[in-house]
């Protein structure tokens, strides 16, 4: 959510025919901006908590924000999506707790005003995840998380979308760069669109995740 935020000057109108260079530095430098403090301490403002934000690259360290800043490029060069719902999916708690705030908060499912409705989610641990993966796939677990392809493209989107897992940890636990896990999930995205038997596969693993 921040980094969307962060990446919405590039969208004024006068900017989103700009170069992604262009584009890049502009947001950096927005003046309205919480981003410039998130990338260089000389420009932070004493009413933002940076390290909020900064945890999920590590803490707020020179490391971090240069991650945090080499992520905001690769949004938007990268043309990143970040989805719509994202309110549904930051809602957490029993199973109690989430019946409650969908039946007192999102009662109706094609509210149109509130597109997020209807798409509150349970977290699913890693291991179950990564246990309908393989099961639905016939992949080992060691198989699924090394090998390049559509597959561990599926099981990055997963752990992040049903896992609650951040880019970073995703990365970790598959021993790549957390920047290669976002492109992933991207080119995901696109292939999903194109191939119909890994559009039912997703589909299929997606139910097992909300079941």
């Amino acid at each position: 959510m921040s980094r969307y935020i962060h990446l919405n000057p590039s969208r004024i109108k006068e900017i989103r025919k700009k170069s992604a260079q262009e584009k890049l530095k502009f947001v950096f430098n927005y003046r309205w901006s919480s981003l410039p403090g998130f990338v260089n301490l000389s420009k932070r403002l004493n009413t933002v908590t940076y390290d909020y934000i900064l945890l999920e690259f590590g803490g707020d360290t020179a490391s971090s924000r240069a991650a945090y800043k080499k992520q905001i490029s690769l949004d938007l060069t990268e043309e990143e999506i970040i989805q719509d719902s994202i309110i549904g999916k930051t809602i957490l708690g029993t199973d109690h707790f989430i019946s409650m705030i969908r039946e007192k908060y999102l009662p109706a499912k094609n509210d149109r005003e509130r597109p997020a409705i209807g798409k509150i989610i349970s977290y699913c641990s890693e291991k179950k995840i990564i246990e309908i993966i393989t099961t639905e796939t016939k992949l080992s677990r060691e198989k699924l998380l090394t090998t390049p392809g559509v597959m561990r493209q599926i099981a990055m989107d997963m752990l992040y979308r049903y896992g609650g897992l951040t880019n970073p940890q995703i990365g970790k636990l598959m021993g790549i760069d957390y920047s290669t896990v976002s492109q992933g999930r991207s080119r995901l995205r696109s292939r999903v669109k194109k191939d119909m038997k890994i559009s039912l596969l997703l589909e299929a693993i997606e139910k097992e995740c909300q079941g």
